[in-house]
């Protein structure tokens, strides 16, 4: 991941955020607990947060925005629905160049199953456009 994307919600304190979970292991593990890491916000800018202070469980940083986030590209990805692990994939590449609009479509050839796949509820596709988000 190239940089950690934040929600609103992880603000307090102005300028300060706090990052838990997935977000601090990444940080901890992969980044080797650097004093900076490069950070987005979701719908708002990218930047530079410096650590704080960090426990076991997870790290404080402040925020410095630096830049605006790319502009998306003005295109609808229209494609058969592929099989689950292709549609990881698929969603990760696409978020990944910027691309807002995704229409997956039933064909002869897409198996009924693939339609019930947990991956297409809301709450995991977030998660998948949320990785690609931070790429």
């Amino acid at each position: 991941m190239n940089m950690i994307l934040l929600q609103q919600e992880d603000f307090f304190d102005g300028n300060k955020f706090s990052v838990s979970g997935r977000r601090f292991e990444h940080w901890e593990k992969v980044l080797r607990r650097r004093e900076s890491a490069k950070f987005g916000v979701a719908e708002g800018k990218i930047g530079v947060g410096t650590l704080v202070e960090y426990d076991s469980t997870k790290a404080v940083f402040t925020f410095l925005p630096e830049m605006e986030p790319p502009l998306p590209l003005p295109v609808t990805v229209i494609m058969a629905l592929p099989r689950p692990q292709t549609l990881k994939k698929s969603i990760l590449s696409a978020v990944g160049f910027g691309v807002k609009h995704i229409v997956y479509m039933g064909t002869r050839k897409v198996e009924k199953s693939y339609w019930s796949s947990p991956l297409l509820k809301s709450e995991n596709l977030d998660d998948e456009i949320t990785l690609a988000l931070e790429q």
